[in-house]
């Protein structure tokens, strides 16, 4: 073979062979303000710029691989990490129902800053199933556990209770819910805990489900965008457009961050590449979970970058900074 139609050949093949790991690059900020619609409550449409951030993820070819290790702003990292033991699809999934449930947590947040509660607890959401576990194939990640036998299942907590009563090998049955709220029971042969052999074993990562009774209709157009990052952003937005003033002091605000029923801020990943999105973009202030500070790059002023641990830590930065303060915060 010439040695040109060889070299091409072998290019071709760099390119569609795929290896297990993904690139992480800067994606794009969008505006939480511009992105929520809030109907059948009064809004205040003087609210500022808070947007929150996102990653390009993509599975890389040989080729890519190469090319992407070139590039300060690509992260490259094994598949493993970014699917979880997941296919693809039910990652993409799973992420897209993380999203939705970030925009109601937001909402709930937002409420309970304002002096309203309208959560209660409505079962087990099924983040995780342990490929080797008891449940493997038999429960779905997105999947919400409402019933263990005869008892209902409201809380995480509960659930832990319940398995821990039992031993390895005893059956238990399961009462599921998908997403459309069709119900079905499954019956598991409880395994040992790899830590405390003597206990049932049960092999899910979960978190308990909210039930939120929103007194508004609430719309927020993300498209395919995926995961719970954007709820620290979600919740200022919401705070913003349902009190009057401006929150963000006439700043451009860039948000990442899980936001937790209790308002807490959990950690996110790909906080580096998040952090270019917001300096490209023009961000005048940088929001991320504080745990996280020392991930984003020293390009960034640190007056311009800030780590807050819950939602009312955030207000009052923002307050700081200019922003008005909120009237009728809860108080602990």
């Amino acid at each position: 073979m010439p040695p040109l139609l060889l070299f091409g050949s072998v290019l071709v093949a760099a390119a569609l062979v795929r290896v297990d790991r993904h690139a992480l690059s800067p994606g794009a900020l969008r505006l939480a303000t511009e992105l929520v619609e809030i109907r059948d409550v009064p809004v205040y449409r003087d609210h500022g710029d808070i947007g929150f951030l996102t990653v390009d993820v993509h599975r890389l070819s040989v080729l890519e691989e190469a090319v992407a290790r070139l590039s300060p702003d690509v992260e490259i990292v094994d598949s493993e990490v970014i699917l979880g033991g997941l296919t693809p699809e039910q990652n993409r999934r799973v992420n897209l129902e993380a999203m939705q449930m970030s925009q109601q947590v937001a909402a709930a947040v937002a409420l309970r800053v304002l002096g309203h509660d309208v959560v209660r607890d409505a079962g087990v959401f099924v983040a995780e199933v342990d490929p080797d576990g008891p449940t493997a194939g038999r429960l779905k990640p997105g999947e919400t556990i409402v019933n263990v036998g005869r008892r209902t299942i409201r809380r995480w907590e509960e659930l832990v209770d319940e398995i821990a009563r039992r031993q390895p090998g005893d059956v238990v049955t399961l009462t599921v819910g998908d997403t459309s709220g069709k119900r079905r029971t499954v019956r598991v042969k409880l395994a040992a805990r790899p830590d405390e052999p003597s206990r049932g074993f049960l092999g899910i990562a979960g978190q308990t489900l909210p039930d939120i009774d929103l007194p508004f209709e609430l719309n927020v157009s993300s498209g395919n965008i995926g995961g719970p990052s954007g709820g620290l952003a979600f919740t200022l937005a919401m705070i913003d457009m349902l009190t009057p003033g401006d929150l963000t002091g006439g700043h451009k605000i860039a948000a990442t961050g899980v936001i937790r029923l209790d308002g807490s801020v959990g950690e996110v990943g790909g906080v580096r590449e998040k952090s270019i999105v917001a300096r490209q973009s023009g961000a005048d202030v940088l929001l991320v979970p504080k745990s996280e500070v020392g991930e984003v790059p020293r390009k960034w002023s640190p007056e311009h970058v800030h780590g807050v641990s819950d939602v009312k830590e955030a207000l009052a930065l923002l307050a700081e900074l200019g922003g008005d303060p909120v009237p009728n915060v809860e108080e602990d």
